[in-house]
């Protein structure tokens, strides 16, 4: 675990070195991601595999996710009412 804390820190410090100071950014991971949304974190990656995320880099299989980015919103079709009962329409 120390290897992927050591490595991931690197890349950021390389990333913000790339576009800036003037530029810098706060990231989260998934798991900080979907503590934050309340969703899981296969929920978020399935997000950010769906470029649905703004702002979100990928590092081989790490992601970094914008601190103050937003949750998208849930594009996924209801099939039926809650709570209705009745499920033709």
């Amino acid at each position: 675990m120390q290897i992927f804390a050591c490595s991931y820190y690197n890349i950021l410090i390389s990333y913000r070195n790339f576009v800036g100071e003037n530029k810098k950014m706060d990231y989260i991971s998934v798991s900080q991601a979907a503590a934050k949304w309340g969703v899981s974190d296969r929920r978020v990656h399935k997000l950010l595999e769906e470029n649905r995320i703004d702002g979100a880099l990928r590092f081989g299989q790490a992601w970094m996710i914008p601190k103050d980015a937003e949750k998208p919103a849930d594009a996924r079709k209801m099939r039926y009412k809650k709570g209705g009962g009745d499920r033709n329409g």
